[in-house]
């Protein structure tokens, strides 16, 4: 199967990037959470870049890893991009942002180099 979700890392950075694009399994969030343990773990606080291309939802059972992962690693983010189409995705970054201890921005699918120069100019 063709993974739904991608995650890359830009060199010599602390900076994360993942596209979402459909069904998100089990598997794909056990890969990505490792990975991204181990950024965290190089450079002890990180950013994040979600670019949300389509939800095609994802296996219920994840949820509990995905809550249990964001809150032991929310202190550790420090910027998160939202990048997508949908206007329900600006709706929760506005809603989120005030109970995150991270910085949250979002941005149109048309801006992801915004996104990227915000993160990367981005005070640590």
């Amino acid at each position: 199967a063709i993974p739904m979700i991608t995650y890359s890392e830009i060199p010599d950075s602390n900076i994360a990037e993942l596209v979402v694009d459909g069904f998100v399994s089990q598997e794909d969030f056990d890969e990505i959470s490792g990975r991204m343990s181990a950024l965290i773990e190089r450079h002890g606080r990180i950013m994040l870049l979600e670019e949300i291309r389509a939800l095609g939802g994802f296996n219920l059972s994840i949820i509990p890893d995905d809550v249990r992962f964001a809150f032991h690693h929310l202190k550790d983010i420090s910027h998160c991009a939202v990048v997508g189409e949908r206007v329900w995705l600006e709706w929760l970054t506005r809603v989120l942002d005030p109970l995150l201890s991270c910085e949250v921005r979002y941005f149109e699918s048309a801006e992801i180099a915004a996104a990227r120069a915000w993160l990367r100019d981005a005070p640590d």
